[in-house]
């Protein structure tokens, strides 16, 4: 499927209310969406990187990130 098929299918609230619970499918407990560069050098992305595979349009420059909680 492509973004933009993506985009004009599906809603940006109902894009955010299923990050968290794709997260949580795959044992997550907690969702952190950011664009702070220190935390995208520690991951070793780009800003381009990060652009091409946002799920999260209104925030296409942020990362999102499954946190696991043991």
């Amino acid at each position: 499927m492509t973004r933009a098929f993506s985009k004009g299918w599906f809603s940006e609230p109902g894009r955010q209310r299923d990050c968290p619970d794709q997260a949580k499918c795959r044992g997550g407990d907690a969702v952190l969406v950011t664009s702070d560069k220190h935390v995208l050098k520690a991951l070793g992305l780009g800003r381009d990187d990060v652009s091409k595979s946002a799920p999260l349009f209104q925030h296409k420059d942020s990362a999102v990130l499954v946190i696991k909680i043991d």
